[in-house]
């Protein structure tokens, strides 16, 4: 009986230290419970960033992309700009080595009426405005010696406008005019003259109208190899002659 009895405590004492054990377990498992779930939130919490850093890379590889493009758009205007600088680089070489265009050089070259307005622009770009009305005939015009035109043309850029700036003083058109060309001028026109024909009489420049009332010219007859006239206005307010008509007699009742 003794011998059971000591048996049954020692069982009861085992009995009580594998409580404990249990006990310790269970709190162990508790804890690693939780911890458990801690980790799986933080790995679904990592799974999210990663897709989410996924994301990113693919937008940041599409703006790579975008910018790889650009960069070779930029390249290409970069080389289009490069060669236009050469281009225009090469034109004024070119043009710098071309004898500068003169009043003499210019008169030899004149071969028609269209050459010697397109020289007095070149030349007196300052001073004379060439805005030729409708009514004109520049082009193909016949006129047989288109030297003059360009002299002309020249007395209007120089002699002209610097009596009508009053740099210096001119008190007879028709004589000073004779002494370049043996053309005339004549000033003014009845008033009903150029009411009725009006666009021979006009010229417009951004919206500003002109009155052709003043010109130069030589010839009386209809026949355009022989006959031409210059017609322009002062602008007092610009201080430049602005040419607005060439070709035969502006219409009157008589022509």
């Amino acid at each position: 009986n003794e011998r059971l009895l000591t048996e049954n405590e020692r069982l009861g004492g085992e009995n009580s230290s594998l409580k404990l054990v249990n006990d310790d377990l269970s709190v162990e498992n508790e804890r690693l419970l939780t911890e458990n779930e801690r980790l799986g939130g933080e790995n679904s919490s990592l799974i999210t960033r990663n897709r989410a850093l996924e994301q990113d890379v693919q937008f940041l590889r599409a703006d790579s992309e975008e910018l790889k493009r650009d960069s070779q758009r930029l390249q290409s205007k970069l080389r289009s700009a490069e060669e236009e600088v050469e281009t225009w680089r090469l034109l004024y070489e070119e043009e710098s080595q071309k004898p500068r265009l003169t009043i003499e050089n210019a008169s030899v070259q004149v071969e028609d009426v269209n050459d010697a307005v397109r020289y007095a622009r070149e030349l007196f770009p300052d001073t004379l405005l060439v805005k030729l009305n409708s009514k004109s005939e520049v082009r193909d015009n016949p006129f047989e010696k288109p030297q003059d035109v360009l002299k002309a043309l020249e007395w209007l850029a120089t002699t002209y406008h610097a009596s009508k700036a009053g740099v210096s003083s001119v008190t007879n058109f028709d004589k000073s005019v004779k002494e370049v060309c043996p053309w005339r001028y004549m000033s003014g026109q009845y008033e009903t003259t150029k009411n009725k024909y009006r666009d021979w009489y006009t010229t417009k420049v951004n919206g500003k109208t002109y009155w052709l009332l003043e010109h130069i010219g030589t010839g009386s007859s209809k026949d355009a190899r022989h006959t031409i006239r210059v017609a322009f206005d002062w602008d007092k307010d610009k201080k430049i002659v602005v040419v607005g008509y060439i070709g035969q007699h502006q219409q009157t009742d008589a022509t």
